[in-house]
């Protein structure tokens, strides 16, 4: 080879080099996408929901986060996406501008979509996508709101309602169902004859079921009003499924959707003026059918799946007639203290 040629060899094989070096570097950059990335987070969080790993209603919050971001990336960035490490500080600010703003969306809606945003980044950051932490000085915090509930009153107005359709029947009874259990919509659905459970002291039945939100076990008894729900609905005979290893579904739960839609035109016949969703339900069992008859606070916890004590201390702060009587006992043992002193 002469000079010549081998110049050319060298050019030629430095041009190779530098092109499979800046492809390398685009294809990298591509994988941290903030879009993309979110959306492949989002491939892999689907298949969890359809190996029963995950709620499918966390998954819709996610994919409408999702949506929300891609669109504010469009409006505001002129392209369909955004790399990482071009995030500045404002960005978060300035999404929280547009969900408000634009989308209209509610203070503690809008504290909610920007939690997988904020930890999207942290993520980018901790990997070295990014050079610095663009959350590190945003606060993102929602503001209290009361937890609605049904009273005892209006429990016992949506049980002696008359139905006419078999669809409504079914669903106020499904409904008043999860009042008496604290059971979710999502593990609702997920009910099956393994399920169920039996004291071995008493024989009595128990609802022992693992939460798709936090995976943390829910353990309740069978209370009267449930267990004639669940005998007039089950869709597989209740006793000796104690072992019964085939997990057959228990009950025919429509979709939430249609439940909502449905909930919503039966506490219209009601009489009822406030908004009533599924997840009023849970409320209704923490507060009207646990606290209001002083069922201690850890239990309530444990009823519920919670995994932290503070989610159920929310539910104390609803439910004047919980908080007056603690008064009242407090009352009385001051009281009690009192004549002590000579």
């Amino acid at each position: 080879m002469n000079p010549l040629e081998l110049k050319q060899f060298i050019r030629n094989a430095l041009e190779t080099a530098i092109d499979q070096y800046l492809g390398e570097g685009v294809a990298q950059q591509e994988e941290h996408l903030l879009v993309a990335t979110y959306e492949n987070w989002l491939k892999d969080y689907r298949k969890q929901v359809d190996a029963g790993l995950k709620a499918e209603s966390t998954l819709r919050k996610h994919l409408s986060v999702c949506k929300h971001l891609r669109t504010f990336v469009q409006l505001n960035y002129h392209q369909d996406d955004l790399y990482i490490n071009k995030v500045e500080d404002n960005f978060l600010s300035a999404f929280q501008a547009y969900l408000k703003s634009d989308c209209h969306l509610a203070v503690n809606t809008v504290w909610i979509y920007l939690m997988p945003v904020i930890r999207l980044l942290k993520k980018g950051y901790q990997k070295g996508w990014i050079d610095h932490d663009p959350s590190a000085e945003f606060s993102n915090k929602g503001e209290e709101c009361d937890r609605g509930f049904l009273t005892d009153e209006e429990l016992q107005t949506l049980r002696d309602c008359v139905l006419e359709n078999d669809r409504d029947r079914l669903v106020r009874d499904l409904f008043v169902f999860c009042c008496y259990t604290g059971l979710a919509h999502t593990d609702l659905q997920q009910l099956t004859t393994a399920s169920i459970v039996k004291s071995p002291t008493v024989g009595a039945q128990w609802i022992r079921v693992r939460r798709q939100k936090t995976h943390v076990y829910e353990t309740v008894k069978i209370l009267p009003v449930a267990r004639e729900i669940l005998l007039r609905y089950a869709l597989v005979p209740l006793d000796g499924q104690a072992n019964d290893v085939s997990q057959k579904r228990l009950l025919p739960v429509p979709s939430l959707s249609t439940c909502n839609r449905t909930l919503r035109k039966i506490t219209a016949v009601c009489g009822f003026r406030k908004h009533v969703t599924w997840h009023i339900a849970r409320h209704t069992m923490a507060t009207t059918i646990c606290l209001s008859h002083d069922v201690p606070m850890p239990v309530v916890s444990q009823i519920l799946g919670h995994k932290s004590m503070k989610s159920t201390q929310i539910y104390a702060k609803v439910t004047h007639d919980y908080l007056s009587r603690e008064l009242d006992r407090l009352e009385k043992e001051l009281g009690k203290e009192g004549t002590c002193v000579s």
